[in-house]
């Protein structure tokens, strides 16, 4: 792992049309948490996002990568953002699991 990377969650790399998100994790879990912050933080200042509710969440699809699993998590959440008009700032990832592609 590069010392640069090391407690560091995310960092916004440029793209052709818009902006991109590299981000980073010791462990699986932690790398979907902040992929997610990271999303997150680039619509709001998540500082100012005071969590009020939390929510249980579930991604399950048998057969599917760690990458499919994960554009999935991010989905549901932007999902959860426009229709329910949530901004959520803390995230808790128990359990990435490839074979049964559940993600909790």
């Amino acid at each position: 792992m590069n010392s640069k990377k090391v407690g560091k969650k995310y960092k916004y790399i440029d793209h052709l049309s818009d902006i991109g998100i590299e981000f980073y994790g010791k462990k699986l879990e932690e790398l979907f948490e902040n992929a997610a912050v990271g999303m997150f933080s680039i619509m709001c200042d998540l500082e100012l996002v005071k969590p009020q509710e939390k929510r249980n969440i579930k991604i399950s699809q048998k057969g599917s990568c760690y990458e499919d699993l994960l554009v999935l998590w991010l989905e549901r959440l932007l999902y959860l953002y426009e229709v329910d008009d949530v901004l959520f700032s803390e995230f808790k990832v128990c359990g990435v699991h490839k074979r049964a592609g559940i993600l909790r």
